[in-house]
């Protein structure tokens, strides 16, 4: 794969001015010059690798096997290497045998479709934190729980409507670190909290850090540079955010050093189209992000020092991401079939992608399906959510199945 490679305006926020290199101009698709092969990882970290060089024979995906059904739409938690299920009643963590179903496990949280576990952190499996998305029908908000000796309680109060919880993970020390606000830029604006533990918490650049940003009405509205989309929290204490400029024209990295309250942060040059990103990481310098647009999908790769993009060879929309603990990457990818004049376009099933360490491409992993449920939408009859702790240990949902990488001792069961 032909790598691209993009140079942007790095400032740092404790002096407002530029660092580093200044703008540097942006190549085009048609040059793609490859990444600089300069930056290497020191021995032993784990990164994802870029480099069409660096790619090895074609492996072979991995056997899916059914380990349960049910009648629910899974969701795939990842904390550490372990899995959990979760989604209304469901609330379990995943052995060889699939879904536990241990009351004690989920004993406290809401329990009800409307109120999904969207984040887990701490020690799991007995000392964790969750946040939950509330709703009465209307609107929705954040609710933070803790899980104790005799099941999970809610802390504090639930946030205001419309303010939620955009994400939360385990930082250095032991803390817990999360970052809430509205992603429609009502009420209070975005901002860190300190979930477990005690530390200053990372500061969200103003707008005033960015030119124009001042006199911007959007700006002026969301009061934050970045309108934060997705968290990554690193034990290593590094912190990034990904989000829309507040001028709404472009896509930027926020990314906090450890022990830093002030930030640098990185706009991605031509990312005006750019929407739905998902960000992945398990160090500093190995930060992966895919980025759906109009015309063509991306992947961007962070080793530590330059951001580079690339054409992401899966078609679709990305609707679905996974970078294991050895650097193998999963995605799923929902693509969609023209429709007569004046009809929505038809949703095809989920597919799923990896690519192993190592390797150049994606290649395409079959799942087995079946039909789904009556009253369910098409795009369910396909694979809609993927977790791995490694190449060799991958769950997936597809449908009303669930499935996982090596077979269940005792073969499937169905969960009422």
């Amino acid at each position: 794969m032909t790598s691209q490679s993009r140079s942007a305006l790095l400032f740092s926020i404790a002096t407002i001015a530029c660092a580093g290199n200044p703008i540097a101009s942006s190549p085009s698709a048609t040059t793609s010059p490859k990444p600089s092969a300069s930056a290497q990882l020191p021995p032993g970290s784990s990164a994802v690798s870029n480099a069409a060089t660096d790619a090895q024979p074609g492996l072979p995906g991995p056997t899916f096997y059914v380990i349960n059904e049910t009648e629910y739409k899974l969701s795939l938690l990842r904390i550490g290497s372990a899995i959990v299920a979760t989604i209304g009643p469901i609330f379990s963590k995943l052995s060889d045998a699939g879904i536990e179903q241990d009351e004690l496990f989920g004993k406290g949280l809401p329990g009800i479709l409307q109120a999904p576990v969207t984040a887990l952190a701490g020690r799991f499996p007995d000392a964790m934190w969750a946040t939950v998305l509330q709703n009465n029908g209307s609107s929705g908000w954040g609710e933070l729980y803790r899980q104790g000796k005799h099941g999970w309680s809610r802390v504090g109060r639930a946030l205001p409507q419309t303010v939620f919880h955009i994400g939360m993970g385990n930082w250095s020390d032991g803390r817990v670190l999360a970052l809430q606000g509205s992603p429609m830029g009502m009420g209070a604006p975005f901002a860190f909290r300190i979930v477990s533990g005690l530390a200053p918490v990372p500061i969200l650049t103003k707008p005033s850090a960015w030119p124009g940003g001042d006199a911007d009405d959007e700006c002026k509205h969301w009061r934050t540079l970045l309108a934060p989309e997705k968290l990554v929290v690193l034990t290593s204490g590094h912190v990034f955010v990904v989000g829309r400029t507040c001028t709404l024209d472009a896509y930027g990295v926020e990314h906090w050093a450890p022990g830093q309250t002030k930030s640098q942060v990185y706009i991605f040059p031509e990312s005006n189209e750019w929407w739905d990103v998902k960000l992945l990481a398990h160090s500093e310098r190995a930060l992966v992000m895919f980025v759906n647009t109009r015309k063509q999908s991306l992947f961007a790769h962070f080793d530590g020092t330059v951001w580079t993009t690339e054409p992401l060879d899966i078609e679709g929309t990305v609707t679905d991401a996974e970078l294991a603990i050895d650097g193998t990457l999963f995605a799923v990818s929902q693509a969609f079939r023209h429709s007569p004049p004046g009809s929505p376009p038809e949703e095809l099933p989920g597919r799923l992608f990896w690519r192993p360490m190592g390797q150049a491409k994606f290649s395409e992993i079959a799942v087995p399906s079946r039909n789904i449920p009556e009253g369910w939408p098409a795009a369910f009859a396909g694979v809609t959510a993927v977790a791995a702790s490694s190449k060799d240990d991958v769950w997936v949902v597809s449908g009303d199945l669930l499935f996982h990488s090596r077979p269940a001792p005792d073969g499937p069961r169905k969960i009422e």
